[in-house]
C-alpha cells in the first residue's frame, strides 16, 4: 500500500482516538472516517476495501468482549482440570502455566491491514487466545500429551477420551458442584478444530516453535456462533526463545508487516480522552488493551498444587 494510503488511515486512526472514550466507539469513528475517504488511489482500493470489511468484523467482535472473555477463563479452567486429570489418573506429574490474553487493538489492526493484501475479508483468528506452557524437564512429550488430550476432548473427536473425563469430573466427591457445571457447559459447546499448525516440527523462519490450534464454535451455536480461540502448546524453553531469545515472535512479526509499522500509534496523549489509555510507558496505562495485550487469565497447575 502507498504511503499516502497509509498516511490517510494513520490520521483516521488518531482522530478516532481523540474522539473516541473506549475500543468500540474508537472502531465506530474508524469506520465513519474511512468511508469518508475518497482520495485513497485505485491500485491500493482492493486492499483498503478488505481492510474496511476487517475493522468491521473487528467492532463487531469486540461488541461481544465481555462474553468471549468469559467463555476463554472458562475454557483455561477446563484445561486446567484436564491437566489435573491426567496427572492424577495416569500419574503424568505435568507442571503446566496457563496463560490467557487478548489481542492488542493497535495489533489486531496492523495485522488485519497487512491480512487485506491477500484475503478479501482481512480475517484474523487469533484475537483471543491461551498458551499452555509445561516447565517439566521431559517437556516435549508432556506437551504432546497435553494437546493430544484437550483438542480432542473439546472437540470430541475421541468420544471414549471424551466420556472418560466428564466420568472422572462427575464422579470425583472433591471437584465442587460449581466447577463441574462449569466445565460440562464448556464441553458441551460445539467446538470446531479449525486450523492446526505444528512449528515444532517445522519452525518457523526465526526458530519460533509452537502447536498452534484454532478452536471455533459452530455458527450454529446457541452460545457465540462462529467464534474463535487460538490454543498454543510450548514448553517453557520455547516460550522463553519466543519472547526474549532468538525466536522473539513479536519481533518477527514486526519484522513481516514493516511497512505498517506505527500506522497505528498515537503521538500524542494530550488530545485523547480514553479512560485508562495515557500512555505506552507500562501496561497500567493501557487498561484496556489497545497498545497492549490484556492478560485475561494466568494459571499454574502441578501436582504439589493440586492435590485431588
Amino acid at each position: 500500500m502507498r504511503k499516502k494510503s497509509l498516511n490517510l488511515i494513520h490520521k483516521s486512526y488518531v482522530e478516532a482516538c481523540q474522539n473516541a472514550k473506549d475500543i468500540v466507539e474508537i472502531l465506530d469513528y474508524l469506520l465513519s472516517s474511512l468511508a469518508k475517504l475518497s482520495n485513497i488511489p485505485e491500485e491500493d482500493c482492493p486492499q483498503f476495501d478488505s481492510f474496511v470489511k476487517g475493522v468491521y468484523t473487528s467492532k463487531m467482535i469486540r461488541l461481544d468482549t465481555f462474553n468471549l472473555t468469559n467463555l476463554l477463563e472458562e475454557m483455561a479452567h477446563t484445561i486446567a482440570y484436564i491437566v489435573i486429570w491426567l496427572n492424577h489418573e495416569k500419574q503424568l506429574g505435568i507442571d503446566t502455566h496457563i496463560i490467557g490474553r487478548r489481542k492488542a487493538l493497535e495489533t489486531e489492526l496492523e495485522k488485519i491491514l497487512s491480512n487485506a493484501k491477500d484475503d478479501p475479508l482481512a480475517r484474523i483468528h487469533d484475537r483471543f487466545g491461551l498458551r499452555v506452557i509445561t516447565t517439566n524437564s521431559e517437556e516435549s512429550t508432556k506437551l504432546c500429551t497435553i494437546a493430544k488430550n484437550v483438542i480432542p476432548i473439546f472437540t470430541r473427536e475421541n468420544r471414549t477420551l471424551y466420556k472418560e473425563f466428564i466420568l472422572w469430573v462427575e464422579s470425583h466427591k472433591d471437584i465442587d458442584p460449581l466447577t463441574k457445571l462449569r466445565i460440562k457447559f464448556v464441553l458441551n459447546l460445539p467446538f470446531n478444530l479449525l486450523k492446526y499448525k505444528d512449528y515444532i516440527s517445522f519452525p518457523k523462519d526465526n526458530n519460533y516453535q509452537s502447536l498452534h490450534y484454532i478452536l471455533g464454535l459452530d455458527m450454529f451455536s446457541e452460545y457465540l456462533p462462529g467464534a474463535e480461540f487460538e490454543l498454543q502448546f510450548r514448553t517453557y524453553q520455547m516460550h522463553q526463545n519466543s519472547v526474549h531469545g532468538p525466536a522473539a515472535h513479536s519481533k518477527y512479526a514486526e519484522l513481516r508487516r514493516t511497512e505498517y509499522k506505527n500506522i497505528f500509534k498515537i503521538d500524542d496523549f494530550s488530545t485523547t480522552t480514553i479512560s485508562g489509555f495515557s500512555s505506552y510507558e507500562s501496561v497500567d496505562d493501557d487498561m484496556d488493551g489497545i497498545h497492549f495485550p490484556k492478560i485475561l487469565v494466568n494459571r499454574r497447575i502441578s501436582d504439589s498444587l493440586v492435590n485431588l
